[in-house]
């Protein structure tokens, strides 16, 4: 997991810049708050809130074998997302990292994350907009306009809604651009084939695409706005 870390913050840039994203916004909430991350998963966020009262949410428990192979961390709450066992306005902030594009119900989920927020409480929220099938079969949406927050959030009982885009068309295109090596030389695609003959390709291929590529399109995401193509949101937003 920690090697899967270091390759999506050094390759994977769209990564690396909403980790940067959430653990700045974690960083802004008042020490000894009390946050709730929901649908945690691994709680990847976990260390970065060691100045806040961290509690976790996800909907189920996998054994101990599969904590210590890296799955998911020890949970507070096993729940449905829409379902959480707590008392209405429990929490100071709430922390939701790729987690709305797998809930069936996404709306009932903001609600719900409405629900235990105090009166000007946090909520930290990212998803994509764009997104290939992963986690099946839990994942139901491809995922999230800006218009579904700022209807929704409203709706949830949210003010002060700030939503950030993570990167544009070309930041999204550099992603592919590596995509398409992983997938041509280490996940199906000339994998089969005989990799002595295929090395030189390998490399010409990893400096183009994987290293070249995202620096190209780094320059050029910054020179051309793409407002409506991104790979996803952040968002910002306080329970009124």
């Amino acid at each position: 997991m920690k090697l899967k870390r270091i390759l999506n913050q050094k390759l994977f840039q769209n990564v690396a810049m909403r980790e940067k994203w959430v653990k700045e916004k974690i960083n802004e909430i008042t020490q000894g708050s009390v946050i709730l991350d929901v649908g945690a998963g691994g709680q990847p966020y976990r260390e970065d809130c060691a100045h806040l009262v961290y509690k976790s949410q996800d909907f189920s428990m996998l054994k101990d074998r599969d904590l210590a192979e890296g799955g998911y961390g020890r949970l507070d709450y096993v729940s449905d997302i829409c379902h959480i066992p707590e008392k209405d306005a429990c929490f100071d902030a709430i922390l939701c990292t790729e987690v709305l594009e797998h809930v069936p119900e996404p709306v009932l989920a903001l609600r719900e994350m409405g629900r235990l927020l105090k009166s000007g409480g946090v909520l930290i929220l990212t998803a994509p907009l764009g997104s290939f099938l992963h986690q099946a079969p839990y994942h139901y949406f491809g995922g999230y306009t800006r218009y579904f927050y700022e209807r929704f959030l409203k709706e949830a009982g949210f003010v002060d809604i700030k939503i950030d885009q993570n990167g544009g068309f070309f930041r999204y295109f550099a992603q592919e651009c590596q995509r398409a090596h992983i997938i041509l030389f280490h996940h199906g695609g000339f994998k089969s084939l005989r990799r002595w003959a295929l090395f030189p390709v390998e490399v010409v291929s990893g400096i183009v695409l994987v290293l070249l590529m995202p620096i190209i399109c780094s320059l050029l995401d910054r020179l051309i706005e793409t407002p409506d193509i991104t790979i996803g949101y952040h968002v910002r937003a306080v329970k009124c």
